[in-house]
């Protein structure tokens, strides 16, 4: 008993650990007991959930909440900007090859003859266009 008082006063000032068998004794300076002891909040966190054997999950801090929150808007937000993009190259696509036809088109409906008089070639292969088209 009285051996083990004494372990009890060294194991007090840290110069001295016992394990849990009771059955070795380490020898350790007061700096390293004491930075076993401390523990980081997320290992706090995890023992407790741990020592509960619950199949509670880890809560999220307000400032993931936060921080998931804002990356899944601006995730939203850049999906919606490639969209207008995307929309805006086709609509300019379309509008130049609208403006290229009509070009074409007005480039044959000009022509005229060494008289002077327009070329009907070209204003009835447009008119025929037109109407096959309409069927």
């Amino acid at each position: 008993m009285i051996f083990h008082a004494c372990l009890k006063n060294f194991l007090d000032d840290g110069a001295i650990t016992e394990n849990k068998d009771g059955d070795e004794l380490i020898v350790e300076s007061k700096e390293d007991n004491l930075n076993s002891n401390v523990k980081t909040g997320n290992e706090y966190q995890k023992e407790q959930v741990k020592g509960r054997k619950s199949k509670l999950k880890m809560r999220k801090t307000a400032l993931e909440g936060v921080r998931e929150e804002f990356v899944k808007k601006k995730q939203e937000e850049e999906r919606m900007k490639e969209e207008r993009e995307k929309d805006r190259k086709f609509r300019e696509e379309k509008q130049v090859k609208a403006l290229q036809k009509r070009k074409e088109l007005k480039s044959k409906m000009f022509k005229k003859t060494h008289h002077g008089q327009p070329l009907m070639k070209h204003r009835l292969e447009h008119i025929l266009e037109t109407i096959q088209q309409q069927k």
